[in-house]
């Protein structure tokens, strides 16, 4: 399993904002959506093309703001390194959609400077979430599977986000242990599927509720927990959006 650690050196200044177009980072046309053959069979939207996918980047990034701001694993970082949150630059660089729109995969890449090395650090986390219609907000997780830190280079990190899950990528190849209650074990499943490929949304494990706690995703659920453990479920604090973004899925 392929999984690159964060680099936890950060110092120095910078605006925390939130973006789901193509600043400064040489991402092609302006208005258009770009379709990225070389990594995808699938659009790969970095100008927001539609209300959707511009309210859900906004909701995306104050959540993962919210992560930082209550420490939530691994987001935590800021905090323990005493990073000022002035510091932080938050962009949604992807977002995938499931074909009902109930389910999402988001590419979300943090920039910081480091004012020891005179530079600009970007890392990468997947966030994945799900709704039960296409009015409602979405219930997000950090996705840990794949992560990635330590990179001057933005277009560095989205490209290996897209290297690893879209493609010939490996997130299909690779697995994860889960505990399997009718077999009292653990066992490694593969995710079998890559994001763009359609058959992910509804027979990759990610999706299948029940492994390893009833009622919940894989991802909703602590790393090799058990149904008997009494932290098995991860519980997010309660998130604080603005009356902005609420409003938007009314």
């Amino acid at each position: 399993m392929q999984k690159f650690k964060l680099h936890l050196i950060v110092i120095g200044y910078c605006i925390f904002f939130f973006s789901c177009s193509n600043n400064n980072h040489d991402r092609g046309a302006e208005d258009e959506p770009i379709l990225e053959n070389d990594v995808s069979s699938s659009p790969i939207h970095y100008k927001s093309p539609n209300d959707q996918y511009k309210k859900d980047s906004f909701f995306i990034v104050f959540t993962a703001w919210q992560f930082i701001q209550k420490e939530i694993t691994p987001f935590d970082f800021y905090k323990t390194f005493n990073v000022s949150f002035q510091t932080i630059k938050i962009e949604i660089d992807t977002i995938l959609y499931s074909p009902d729109m109930h389910k999402l995969f988001s590419f979300v890449i943090t920039t910081y400077w480091d004012g020891k090395e005179n530079k600009n650090i970007s890392v990468g986390n997947g966030f994945v979430g799900y709704r039960n219609s296409k009015e409602a907000r979405w219930k997000l997780f950090n996705f840990d599977q794949f992560s990635t830190g330590g990179f001057r280079n933005y277009n560095t990190v989205r490209r290996l986000f897209r290297d690893y899950y879209l493609k010939d990528g490996k997130f299909k190849n690779d697995s994860h242990y889960y505990w399997i209650s009718n077999k009292n074990k653990y066992e490694s499943i593969p995710f079998k599927y890559n994001l763009d490929n359609d058959k992910f949304w509804d027979s990759s494990i990610v999706w299948k509720k029940g492994i390893p706690i009833s009622g919940y995703y894989s991802f909703e659920v602590r790393d090799q927990a058990k149904p008997d453990d009494e932290d098995a479920i991860k519980l997010l604090p309660h998130l604080d959006y603005p009356d902005s973004i609420l409003q938007m899925y009314k």
